[in-house]
């Protein structure tokens, strides 16, 4: 019995069922250690990996390796959800080590806040890193979501661990950078050893499918064949029908034993964008709360997941725009078991939708599903 779907809820409950699938998934994170055999015999490794391959804990583990050699250690992330999720988990195992994004080690080096952080603050401020090496304690630098960092970022870090003779360890995914820096050009022609992870860790075998599809480089697959249900697209030209479905879902899930907190609601907008109000009479906040359902953006949430994530804000381009599409990958990649999105199109919208699939009113569904294992719900 290892497929997710309502009615096995009679037999065992839904999150039960889930948690069950936690271990075989903490087997997997396992399994991938065997890249930490690299990190032994090398100073400075790259390592590549969609979503869900286990990237950000490797880059825990190898912190954790380092300490036990009382060498401090920073770990850099882009992202405050990701930065606190590393810092509680770090606090449980091991010191020596700092988990930082750029405004922390601003603050760090310089004891005051910068209102803004600019592209140029921040090389700035690692060149005065650089050119006073012997005050800066960090002999090691770990960067997760390395390819959120432009070239002249990633090229600084590497330079400062350089003159510190320490370990430099970057995890990147390409296919998940959705901004206009040129981390891709530092992290593909940088000459140094590499680590490609495959196995998915973290996602059933549907959701896998559906995102190797929307990745048309590289496949990667669910080594222990986790099974689940194919991510959804509910479409309606009414705002307020699309909301009442998710109310839906939601008490779907919390009455199958799914806590709040093992929820999200993912915006494809920016934080600006965000409106608790469009969820009157949900249990949802934009901050981490107790008894609520976390409502955030995709980008703010990259590095996590999610039992069920569900996806609002799409746009009707979602399949040809390409930063559009990776953002979607982004929000896809956070559920471990179940992914729905929520689509609000006029006739025009509907239509351009239809036309970025290829796909003619009859033929729509099956296109979707076909092209990238979506099952599309009007």
């Amino acid at each position: 019995m290892n497929t997710i779907a309502p009615h096995f809820s009679a037999i065992v409950p839904m999150n039960e069922l889930f948690q069950l699938h936690k271990e075989v998934f903490k087997a997997m994170t396992l399994n991938q250690m065997e890249a930490m055999k690299m990190f032994e015999e090398n100073k400075v490794v790259l390592v590549e990996g969609m979503a869900g391959t286990g990237k950000s804990i490797l880059a825990l583990e190898r912190a954790k390796n380092l300490s036990k050699r009382n060498e401090d250690t920073l770990i850099i992330c882009f992202n405050r959800f990701l930065k606190e999720y590393f810092v509680n988990y770090i606090d449980k195992y091991a010191s020596g080590i700092k988990v930082m994004n750029l405004h922390n080690l601003y603050y760090y080096h310089n004891k005051s806040y910068c209102k803004k952080l600019t592209k140029e603050v921040q090389i700035d401020l690692l060149k005065t890193i650089l050119s006073n090496i012997d005050d800066f304690p960090f002999s090691n630098i770990i960067i997760d979501e390395a390819q959120d960092f432009s070239y002249e970022i990633l090229d600084l870090f590497y330079n400062i661990v350089k003159e510190k003779s320490g370990n430099f360890y970057a995890f990147y995914d390409i296919n998940q950078k959705h901004n206009d820096n040129n981390s891709d050009k530092w992290l593909l022609e940088f000459e140094a050893p590499r680590c490609k992870l495959f196995n998915n860790c973290r996602n059933t075998v549907e959701i896998t499918e559906t995102i190797s599809k929307l990745n048309l480089i590289e496949k990667t697959t669910s080594k222990y064949e986790v099974r689940g249900m194919y991510p959804q697209l509910y479409i309606q030209d009414n705002p307020v029908v699309l909301v009442d479905k998710l109310k839906e879902k939601i008490s779907y899930y919390k009455s199958e034993g799914i806590d709040y907190k093992d929820m999200v609601i993912l915006s494809l907008n920016s934080s600006l964008e965000l409106d608790e109000k469009r969820f009157e009479g949900l249990n949802v906040s934009i901050k981490e709360k107790d008894n609520h359902i976390l409502l955030t953006t995709v980008r703010k949430f990259k590095g996590l997941e999610a039992e069920v994530v569900f996806i609002i804000d799409i746009p009707d381009s979602i399949f040809d725009n390409e930063k559009e599409k990776n953002l979607f990958y982004i929000a896809l990649s956070r559920a471990r078991h179940i992914t729905e999105g929520f689509l609000v199109f006029n006739e025009k919208e509907k239509n351009k939708f239809k036309q970025s699939l290829g796909a003619s009113d009859e033929l729509m569904k099956n296109k979707l599903f076909e092209k990238f294992s979506i099952k599309l719900i009007e």
